[in-house]
């Protein structure tokens, strides 16, 4: 696992000293001092790291730790149905001489139970080319740190230059055998520009990411001979091998990018962002013969388009918010024969056709408004919205077609209250949210000789929790309270957050308690 003393004791001592150093602060920091920053800074919305620009010149600087605790039986299926999480954060924005500066770090340590079929750290994150193994009541143990940071300046009354970068590692293990250790390093750059007029702003950034993920089944201690791993196709289709250790590799790389156009010398001023992403995942298997017909290269493109209309002033401020999705995923599958070089083997390509895709088109509509007091301080916040989902999947399965579709519409909406008591302040919040399920269809083969190497629960179970009406509520508690003693501390504060999922028919539900302290600089 990683080295927790090592690497986490530095960056706490480092964050307090930030915290201690030329802490000028002109007014004190609460626990919503983000929120107020990223509410009058609409481009933290985009992707562009210039935009910090246009942050409030005060220093902000947060520490926080906490655990996090869900427990029930509406998941998908490679998800634990119960986990327990210990994490910490910290999180900060100044200006030192020109520069915008921005920082984080987190930390999470967390244990899964009783998820099943899965030996990846990510399962969703959208690629069909999994691993799993059968063994059931598990505890999965995962670890992983995150450092973000960015930083921009204006370079003249017309041009200003960003940059942003983000660096995850994770690490992960399965309690019993066959037990996958999992190896994750993930980097993104992302540099980026914005052109200043008197009528408008105009922004670019191009960035490049790397995901690397090494999964290794090992037996370490078993009284059974016979480890059965799955690499799965999509639809629950497999290969099946049984060893006593696997491995494999998986690398993907996105280029990605986005313009940005701001208006401003209008009554109803706009924000307009267009993004992409285009990836590629290679999986490799095995390492003295590496061999690419158990898994498949992955094909992604994601397209976003983002429209921000605000009025009004900061203290009474109305954002209509439209947002737009587009993801093609496309899986391309190897056939390969093995052959022999004297007494080395190796794996020769004969032939790769496309056999597995995936749509998803997705349209947002949401509605904040926002009241600050007299202090410029949050007074309420009114957020709701209007969505539509649509997922289509298609298998190729020659010469069969599985396919499988769904679409659902979902509302939200969320009050929240601040309350500024001498010392304390208070904020409870109230939110909602209900998923309709429109339409759904599921096309799958009852012939034995296609579905031997089919494991239907798999699917069937994620498809039912994708396409069921659901009600989610989730109240929030934050209180916070002055640290008048402290030279180096603003803030003092606890945030408690429940959320309840059930399904319409009361046959699926799930809970989630959060817990935190935290101290503001």
């Amino acid at each position: 696992m990683i080295n927790f003393i090592k690497i986490v004791l530095p960056l706490i001592l480092t964050t307090i000293a930030v915290g201690v150093s030329g802490n000028d602060t002109l007014r004190v920091n609460s626990f919503k001092s983000f929120q107020l920053n990223d509410s009058q800074n609409i481009w933290h919305t985009t992707g562009n790291a210039t935009g910090l620009i246009y942050n409030l010149p005060n220093k902000i600087t947060d520490f926080n730790s906490g655990w996090i605790s869900g427990k029930g039986d509406f998941h998908r299926i490679m998800e634990g149905a119960s986990t327990r999480d210990l994490l910490f954060s910290t999180n900060s924005y100044q200006k030192i001489k020109k520069f915008y500066l921005s920082g984080s770090f987190a930390y999470l340590n967390r244990n899964e139970e009783d998820g099943r079929w899965n030996g990846t750290y990510d399962p969703y994150r959208g690629n069909p080319y999994i691993l799993g193994d059968s063994v059931q009541g598990v505890t999965y143990r995962k670890e992983n740190y995150r450092l973000a940071g960015g930083a921009a300046t204006n370079l003249s009354d017309k041009l200003s230059l960003g940059f942003g970068i983000d660096y995850f590692v994770g690490v992960g293990a399965k309690q019993k055998d066959p037990r996958p250790k999992n190896n994750v390093v993930k980097i993104k750059l992302n540099p980026g520009v914005i052109y200043h007029t008197e009528k408008y702003n105009m922004g670019l950034n191009l960035g490049y990411q790397n995901r690397k993920e090494e999964i290794s089944y090992s037996q370490t201690i078993t009284d059974n001979p016979d480890i059965s791993y799955y690499a799965f196709k999509g639809f629950g289709f497999y290969t099946k091998e049984i060893d006593s250790n696997y491995s494999r590799h998986q690398n993907q790389q996105s280029i990605l990018g986005g313009v940005q156009f701001e208006t401003k010398k209008t009554k109803i001023p706009s924000l307009t962002e267009i993004k992409f992403d285009f990836g590629k995942e290679k999986i490799v298997d095995g390492s003295s013969a590496p061999q690419k017909d158990r898994g498949g290269d992955w094909d992604l493109l994601d397209l976003q388009l983002k429209e921000i209309l605000h009025y009004g002033t900061m203290e009474k401020l109305h954002k209509i918010e439209l947002n737009g999705n587009y993801y093609d995923g496309n899986g391309t599958e190897y056939t390969q024969e093995k052959v022999y070089n004297g007494n080395v083997s190796e794996y020769v390509t004969i032939s790769k056709n496309l056999k597995f895709n995936r749509k998803i088109a997705q349209a947002q509509l949401g509605y904040s408004y926002q009241k600050l007091n007299e202090r410029k301080l949050f007074d309420h916040l009114w957020v709701s919205s209007l969505s539509f989902v649509s997922n289509q999947e298609n298998y190729y399965f020659i010469p069969e077609v599985f396919t499988s579709s769904f679409s659902n519409i979902i509302g939200a909406a969320s009050f929240e209250k601040n309350f500024y008591l001498k010392s304390f302040h208070l904020a409870p919040k109230l939110s909602a949210a209900y998923t309709y399920n429109l339409a759904n269809d599921l096309a799958l083969s009852d012939l034995t000789e296609i579905t031997k190497n089919q494991i239907k629960e798999f699917y069937l179970y994620d498809f039912k929790y994708q396409s069921s009406n659901l009600l989610k509520l989730e109240a929030q508690f934050e209180l916070g309270w002055s640290a008048e003693k402290s030279r180096v501390i603003n803030q003092y504060f606890i945030h408690l957050n429940f959320s309840h999922f059930n399904t319409s028919d009361a046959t699926w539900k799930y809970s989630v308690l959060t817990a935190k302290l935290g101290l503001m600089f």
